[in-house]
């Protein structure tokens, strides 16, 4: 008997909610009305909101996450409908000419498509907290460093070229080492060798900071943050090594970094490069670390290898003692032949 009960409750259920619903878009016309007022007053308040927030990313060079304008389109469409709805002649004959008995048809189509209203504007302003409005994108110029130089074919340069690019491509190569004295050519080399890597997709990302002689941490930073196309919030080296070290790890696999004109050892964790391991804990052994590293042994894991690193200098001694780059990962870069300077001293070879 009580399951009859159950049965009869749940059919009586099914065929009166539908008819209670039908029959709320009559009677609830007018509350149904002023909620979409209101809602929409505060879905407006939110579109302005973020649509200065749009523009100020406008300003400055960002994009607008994909999202976002999706949601602004589907408001200006919804503020359309309810315009449209506003304006429908058929409001003001909901009542019959002698205005004491409603216009039942016209009213129940009314409360229906307010009702429809309501909800989608109400959805709408549920689905305007977003956590990030913008984003800033991958630099555009950055392609241009490596294919606008003015590269001559030399067939000494060529091979060293070549065995640079098969030592990028070795995974047990993380570290590689140019030298030479200064002129020869070591930067424009390298630019060659970024710009053929990227060609062959080699890597998805290629960075390059001029290190100098006496090299200011938070200028080459700068520099690579700006080739990365993200900003460093952060005041202090530490803070932005962690940054960029965040940053890098992401595609530590498919980025390579290059760090020209080294004078003296530098240490990469302090300036935000993941490498390996052992870089790792000699900057825990100098009473360096950066906030949220992993441990050693994460740090060492086979899923935790760093980026690649090109390092020019025009020290071997540099290269192989304090940044400590394999005898078999380090190349040289002499003096042009005779022919080949005057082909060179045409074309734009630098230091």
């Amino acid at each position: 008997m009580e399951f009859l009960y159950v049965l009869f409750d749940r059919t009586l259920d099914i065929v009166l909610k539908p008819v209670g619903q039908e029959l709320g878009y009559l009677f609830c016309y007018k509350s149904k009305v002023k909620e979409l007022n209101e809602n929409a007053e505060g879905l407006q308040r939110e579109r302005e909101r973020l649509q200065h927030e749009v523009e100020d990313a406008d300003r400055n060079g960002k994009r607008i996450h994909a999202p976002v304008s999706d949601w602004l389109l589907k408001v200006d469409e919804i503020f359309l409908k309810t315009e449209e709805f506003q304006k429908d002649g058929s409001n003001a004959k909901t009542k019959c000419s002698n205005c004491l008995f409603p216009n039942l048809i016209v009213r129940h189509r009314l409360g229906k498509r307010v009702a429809k209203l309501a909800l989608d504007v109400d959805k709408l302003l549920k689905d305007s907290k977003f956590g990030e409005v913008s984003y800033r994108p991958s630099p555009t110029w950055v392609g241009s460093i490596f294919s606008e130089i003015s590269y001559e074919s030399l067939k000494s340069r060529n091979e060293t070229v070549e065995e640079i690019m098969k030592a990028l491509t070795d995974s047990s190569a993380r570290t590689i080492g140019i030298y030479g004295q200064g002129g020869v050519g070591k930067t424009t080399l390298v630019k060659e060798v970024a710009r053929r890597a990227l060609e062959m997709k080699l890597f998805k990302v290629v960075v390059m900071a001029v290190v100098t002689r006496n090299p200011q941490i938070k200028y080459i930073q700068g520099q690579i943050a700006d080739m990365l196309g993200m900003t460093l919030e952060e005041e202090t080296e530490i803070g932005r090594a962690g940054q960029l070290r965040e940053r890098l790890k992401k595609d530590k696999e498919n980025t390579l970094v290059i760090l020209d004109d080294l004078w003296d050892g530098l240490d990469l964790n302090k300036l935000g490069v993941p490498l390996h391991n052992d870089h790792f804990i000699q900057s825990v052994k100098n009473g360096f670390a950066i906030p949220g590293n992993m441990s050693e042994k994460e740090e060492s894991s086979d899923n935790n290898r760093g980026c690649k690193i090109l390092l020019t200098s025009r020290s071997k001694e540099v290269l192989s003692t304090q940044m400590d780059v394999n005898e078999n990962s380090i190349f040289s870069v002499g003096v042009l032949e005779e022919k080949e300077a005057e082909i060179a001293q045409e074309g734009c070879w630098t230091a």
